[in-house]
């Protein structure tokens, strides 16, 4: 101490300070792109660039047998896709990419893709 009562903290209160005011700023900002993102996949349903999810997940269930774990709509190169994650029933994990306008599988990753056909 230097005789103020204040023990000396090195800079570490100011580097405690900036790591949370850097933590809050992400944070937000990614909590806006995330809203940005919501905003666009509900004006592409509306004109009818996306089918609903609804309608993706019962092509999932007609084509493949598995539990779904997740499902992502993401835009890739000014296109829509469903990205669906499923466990099969032998315990792999397979993801399933959809055309989110013509329900058109796309692509398939993972082992156990062909046992998880129905």
């Amino acid at each position: 101490m230097d005789g103020s009562g204040v023990p000396p903290d090195n800079g570490r209160m100011w580097k405690t300070l900036l790591s949370t005011v850097l933590v809050i700023a992400l944070t937000g900002a990614a909590a806006v792109r995330a809203g940005e993102d919501h905003d666009r996949a509900r004006a592409a349903l509306r004109a009818g660039e996306v089918v609903p999810l609804r309608d993706i997940l019962a092509v999932v269930e007609q084509e493949f047998r598995g539990e779904m774990l997740e499902i992502e709509l993401d835009e890739k190169r000014r296109r829509f896709v469903y990205e669906v994650k499923l466990l099969t029933p032998d315990g792999s994990i397979i993801e399933l990419y959809y055309d989110a306008r013509t329900k058109a599988l796309l692509k398939t990753e993972g082992r156990g893709v062909e046992d998880a056909r129905r």
